[in-house]
C-alpha cells in the first residue's frame, strides 16, 4: 500500500493551525488577565478561558487532520462562530 501524501501547502496550512490555534489558547487560559488588560476587553474571565479552550480544541482537531484521522475534520466543523457551526455556513 502506497503512503498517504498531502500538497505542501496544506501541510503548511495545517501546522499554521495548530500552531497559532496551540499559542492562543494556552495564553488565553494561563494569562486571562494579561490578555483582558492588553486587548482592552470587558468579556468575563470564563469567556476568555472558554475561547482559550475551544482554539486548544481546534489545534487538536487539527493535528489529528495531519495525523490523517477522519473525525479531525468533522471536529474542525463542529468549531462556532457566533452560534453558527462551520458545517452550517458552508451553504
Amino acid at each position: 500500500m502506497e503512503p498517504k501524501k498531502r500538497h505542501g501547502l496544506v501541510t503548511a496550512w495545517l501546522l499554521l493551525v495548530i500552531l497559532s490555534n496551540a499559542y492562543t489558547g494556552i495564553k488565553y487560559v494561563l494569562f486571562t488577565g494579561t490578555v483582558m488588560a492588553q486587548l482592552d476587553l470587558s468579556a468575563s474571565k470564563g469567556i476568555i478561558i472558554a475561547q482559550g479552550l475551544l482554539s486548544l480544541a481546534m489545534a487538536f482537531f487539527a493535528l489529528m487532520v495531519f495525523e490523517w484521522k477522519k473525525w479531525g475534520f468533522w471536529g474542525m466543523l463542529q468549531i462556532k462562530k457566533d452560534g453558527v457551526s462551520t458545517w452550517d455556513n458552508l451553504e
